[in-house]
């Protein structure tokens, strides 16, 4: 019996539409950008493990922005183009979108959903994932020396701050993960696979 052939690492089809050249990335940097997140997490928790919890913040932070990347990459054709950052009314290359572009996306389409408004005061009982996911947007920003001054004055990040941005790394695996099942659900329930 013939072994099957091994399948894509990728979602989405290769693109042969030169018009897409440089809006998504190609299979290699797909690849190489999976890895890269996985480094960013083991990367976290050796700083963890060293008491260096900002350092930690900092790491998981740039692997939930690479997981933010790679879903938007699978799931380009479906993000409306209002959404997609642009630079002079064209749009940015995607390998130039920043973590807060990807955020904006992801919350936006409900792949990581909000309870509360952009700038609302925060309330435990209302927000939701992608929420929690903007507080680790605001942790990892703390690399900038006047982010931290503006929203860390005289305070430290702690093993409980590293913890919850941990939790929330996780957790948005989660939603795209699930992401990912619905579409392969409704690909099936079409009868597309």
């Amino acid at each position: 019996m013939e072994e099957p052939a091994e399948p894509s690492a990728r979602l989405m089809p290769l693109i042969e539409d030169t018009e897409l050249s440089g809006l998504v990335m190609p299979d290699d940097e797909y690849n190489e950008l999976l890895r890269v997140v996985g480094m960013y997490r083991r990367q976290a928790e050796k700083c963890a493990s060293a008491g260096a919890y900002l350092a930690g913040c900092i790491m998981i932070g740039a692997a939930l922005e690479g997981a933010l990347m790679a879903i938007c990459n699978c799931y380009y054709d479906d993000i409306p183009d209002d959404l997609k950052p642009q630079d002079k009314k064209k749009p940015l290359p995607f390998i130039k979108w920043g973590f807060f572009d990807l955020l904006d996306i992801a919350r936006k389409l409900k792949w990581l959903p909000s309870g509360l408004n952009h700038g609302e005061e925060w309330s435990n009982k209302k927000a939701d994932i992608g929420d929690y996911a903007e507080w680790v947007l605001r942790l990892r920003n703390l690399v900038h020396p006047a982010r931290y001054v503006q929203d860390m004055p005289r305070r430290h990040v702690t093993e409980r701050y590293y913890r919850s941005c941990e939790e929330t790394f996780g957790s948005s695996i989660d939603y795209l993960v699930a992401k990912i099942g619905q579409s392969l659900e409704d690909a099936h329930d079409r009868g597309e696979l």
